[in-house]
């Protein structure tokens, strides 16, 4: 148990303790080599959200492997911390790129969906066995739908199959982004559609000048 919180606990804090006293240098090539790998994934001003996530991680194997509790409450418990996390995640959407915000939310979704359905095998439910039997399949189908849907996120040229570098560049810009810059395709997309966006304001604006100008002059 001291292994774990020491671990759990307190390799993160000493991590985020590093982040805090360079967190006016993160962009620094020398502190991104170093450090980035804490970081590189979460939008700036979200670096210590690492942190978030080891708790998450501690919460689980405490409530899993420590707590000496009856096994509903243990599951209670569960539903209890990753609708929290779920939330947090929602709330502040902490990734860099919409794509890993919406895998983080789909695995807590279904993380969550099957921790309730697994209510259902506790004896004081009274299921028969053909209820238990629906509830293992749909367990199966959401963690199922889970991979297919992780799978259709990678595909991002809607090519049918998931390509090396398609996989690869999802991994590298979550997490060797510091290293090799590279937005995702759909992060890119949404970056041109902004910048198109701001250029038809600024030569709506310029047309709206040259007609007054002209208006002004006498020419129209």
């Amino acid at each position: 148990f001291i292994l774990a919180l020491v671990y759990g606990i307190g390799i993160p804090l000493v991590g985020l303790a590093v982040l805090v006293t360079r967190r006016k240098q993160l962009l620094h090539k020398k502190t991104l080599s170093a450090f980035g790998f804490l970081y590189s994934g979460y939008r700036l001003k979200y670096f210590w959200w690492e942190l978030v996530i080891m708790l998450r991680k501690l919460g689980v194997v405490f409530i899993v492997v420590f707590y000496a509790g009856h096994v509903n409450q243990r599951i209670m418990y569960g539903i209890w911390l990753i609708t929290l996390f779920l939330a947090l995640n929602v709330i502040f959407q902490p990734f860099n790129y919409r794509l890993f915000y919406q895998m983080e939310s789909v695995a807590l979704g279904s993380a969550m969906m099957s921790l309730n359905a697994a209510l259902l095998y506790l004896p004081q439910f009274h299921t028969n066995s053909r209820v238990t039997f629906a509830v293992t399949i749909i367990i199966f189908v959401v963690n199922v739908a889970v991979i297919v849907d992780f799978y259709i996120r990678f595909d991002t040229n809607s090519s049918g199959s998931v390509t090396h570098g398609e996989f690869w560049d999802v991994v590298r810009s979550s997490f060797f982004g510091f290293i090799v810059p590279k937005a995702l395709p759909s992060a890119k997309a949404e970056a041109d559609e902004r910048m198109r966006e701001k250029l038809d304001v600024v030569e709506a604006n310029k047309e709206a000048e040259k007609e007054q100008a002209l208006s002004g002059w006498g020419l129209r």
